[in-house]
């Protein structure tokens, strides 16, 4: 009888196992990294650095312990901090119950800067009816600051058109633009060719000035008024009717300089409100045309 031979098997070791393993791993991790997504986190999961992250739904961090910020971005280059996007809505928003929302600070730059391609670059609002309460407020904190320093100061860069550097609007009752300094300036306006301060209003005063002991108002050069102008009492005539184009009520009053020798002769005014007009007077003719400048005041 033949004897059948049978071969042994030899079963792998335990060391050639590990071997095959973690080659393997190492095959399935580097086809993982050639497929890999930039997009690693999903609603639930923890937040990848250097890597987009994707949910469906808000992200919070709350510090109910101390006073520690809560979040931080922070930039050793010249790259952002933090930037926040949005398609429609808001791009950064803060909330505080007592304090700033939003607060910016820098050592040589703006400390907050607003920037839009179409529409206003910063904007400030309020919704409180309190005295002293202000949409942007701006305030400079030395006490011995420079000759252009500002706590809001508005630039137009334009040089053509009717650009305005500062644009400030009431509704009601209230003032435009209001600006306080104990020593300088509260309202500041300059321009090369321009007008350097405006106001405007369609029943109220357009550009309002106060001083206890000082001048509500002082000009340093030539005054030009609108409701000013040049007329003449044709001769042989003791009068002439003026419309100076505003609204002439019985306390209006108006200055009058003969551009001629009148000699004895009376020179007055009288109103008209119901006409919105005013007639000078002369107390008897002259032989020829009298020129009387006029300035219509209240």
């Amino acid at each position: 009888m033949t004897a059948t031979v049978q071969r042994e098997s030899k079963s792998p070791s335990r060391r050639a196992l590990l071997v095959g393993a973690l080659g393997g791993i190492g095959a399935w991790a580097a086809s993982a990294v050639g497929r890999a997504s930039p997009v690693q986190a999903d609603d639930g999961d923890p937040v990848l650095l250097a890597m987009t992250n994707t949910a469906t739904n808000g992200t919070l961090v709350h510090n109910q312990v101390n006073n520690a910020i809560v979040f931080k971005g922070l930039s050793d280059g010249s790259g952002t901090g933090i930037v926040g996007e949005s398609d429609g809505g808001t791009g950064v928003w803060g909330l505080s119950a007592s304090a700033s929302a939003v607060r910016g600070s820098s050592g040589s730059s703006f400390g907050v800067f607003g920037h839009s391609d179409n529409s206003t670059g910063t904007g400030g609002q309020t919704a409180s009816t309190a005295v002293g309460a202000k949409g942007v407020h701006g305030v400079v904190l030395s006490t011995s600051p420079g000759s252009l320093s500002a706590g809001v100061r508005g630039e137009n860069k334009g040089t053509t058109g009717a650009g305005i550097g500062v644009y400030g609007s009431q509704a009601g009752s209230g003032w435009g633009v209001f600006g306080t300094t104990p020593a300088g300036f509260g309202v500041n306006g300059t321009s090369s060719s321009g007008t350097g301060v405006r106001g405007s209003s369609s029943s109220g005063t357009g550009l309002y000035g106060v001083s206890s002991n000082g001048f509500a108002l002082q000009t340093d050069g030539r005054l030009k008024v609108s409701t000013s102008g040049v007329t003449t009492i044709a001769a042989g005539s003791t009068g002439k009717t003026v419309n100076p184009g505003v609204n002439v009520t019985n306390g209006s009053f108006v200055l009058l300089t003969p551009k001629a020798n009148i000699g004895s002769r009376a020179l007055w005014f009288t109103t008209n409100p119901s006409a919105d007009t005013f007639r000078i007077r002369m107390s008897s003719s002259r032989s020829s045309n009298t020129k009387i400048a006029w300035l219509l005041l209240g």
